[in-house]
């Protein structure tokens, strides 16, 4: 409960900062996709997208390679930054994002951009305010197009033909800190009281934790990875999905099928945590087929780093926390940037 209070407080605090509101959410979806029903919702994107254009944002056309450039490192990307819309832009942009995100999705969103204000982030491609918007083609009733929503901490790539969402794949979310410790961003900062104890993406952290403890000996050397690991889908997927599978299935892993019933229940929990940061995803969680879902690991004896992975045939997801410093991402493997778009 006090978790959810400062998340409030803190989400209180972002939106009176940059001068925009929580738009009411449109629930706008259905079995077979994201629809703007009557158009509202197609709507809300033409409107942002003008807003940009109007922004003097870059215009790329939706085959344009830029639009599968994938990455969470510190740069500048190719876009509209956030400080160049005006007002009604940046109200616009949390409409939409609350079209898109869960109410848990959007509270993370919102928590991991707040927790980049830190007094001693000082570099430009740092920051609340270094987020950039991105439009491939633009938003009409018929054709393919995309949006990207980017910066340091964050990662969210669309893709749609006319009203319907094709795709939510690939996505990034991180924080650092994880935890805010002493109400600090770091030893040379003010201290920030309010905000000390909260901790961004809880659940992704404190699950595996979970599982940790009710894993025996036998389960975690079996999944554990024998090398340093790293995110491995971390970047440009210009690099084919076939080819991240093929990297992981070299690695050591263990299927959900070798999980006793508590453990396969404490995977399905965590699964379900990514899935249900987006109200609709082209993967759904409870189409699975669990028993082959395949799980690995490389946690230190302290769990001061943190790595884990799981995936199938069709979706990556990988974790990690290397000294409060977190990363997660999220890969279709079947609908990447949604790259069935020209074959449906």
């Amino acid at each position: 409960m006090i978790r959810l209070v400062k998340m409030i407080f803190l989400v209180t605090l972002y939106l009176a900062g940059t001068g925009t509101v929580r738009a009411e959410c449109s629930e706008a979806f259905t079995d077979t996709g994201f629809v703007a029903s009557d158009s509202v919702v197609l709507a809300k994107f033409i409107d942002l997208h003008a807003n940009v254009m109007a922004a003097g944002g870059p215009s790329f056309e939706y085959d344009d390679p830029e639009r599968l450039n994938f990455k969470r490192w510190p740069e500048t990307r190719k876009g509209t930054r956030i400080t160049e819309l005006t007002t009604e832009g940046r109200i616009k942009l949390h409409d939409v994002m609350n079209d898109l995100l869960s109410s848990s999705g959007y509270l993370k969103l919102l928590g991991i951009t707040s927790n980049e204000d830190g007094p001693g982030r000082t570099d430009d491609l740092l920051g609340r305010e270094a987020y950039w918007i991105t439009f491939f083609g633009q938003p009409t009733e018929n054709a393919p197009w995309g949006m990207r929503f980017e910066g340091h901490h964050v990662s969210l790539n669309f893709t749609f033909r006319g009203k319907y969402l094709l795709s939510n794949s690939p996505q990034m979310f991180g924080a650092y800190p994880a935890i805010m410790q002493h109400g600090k961003f770091s030893p040379y900062d003010s201290s920030d009281v309010y905000r000390e104890g909260y901790q961004v993406l809880y659940e992704e952290d404190e699950l595996f934790r979970e599982f940790l403890r009710n894993a025996g000996p036998a389960v975690l050397e079996k999944s554990r990875l024998r090398d340093e690991s790293r995110l491995v889908a971390e970047d440009n997927s210009i690099v084919e999905m076939d080819s991240i599978l093929a990297e992981l299935n070299r690695e050591n892993f263990i299927t959900v099928a070798d999980f006793d019933e508590k453990l396969s229940e404490q995977v399905n929990s965590l699964i379900k945590v990514y899935f249900a940061n987006f109200k609709f995803n082209q993967v759904r969680p409870e189409e699975l087929d669990l028993p082959k879902i395949r799980f690995a690991h490389n946690a230190s004896a302290e769990l001061k780093k943190i790595y884990y992975r799981i995936f199938s045939e069709e979706f990556i997801i990988e974790f990690e926390n290397r000294n409060n410093h977190i990363h997660y991402i999220f890969r279709d493997l079947r609908n990447d940037f949604g790259n069935q778009v020209d074959g449906d």
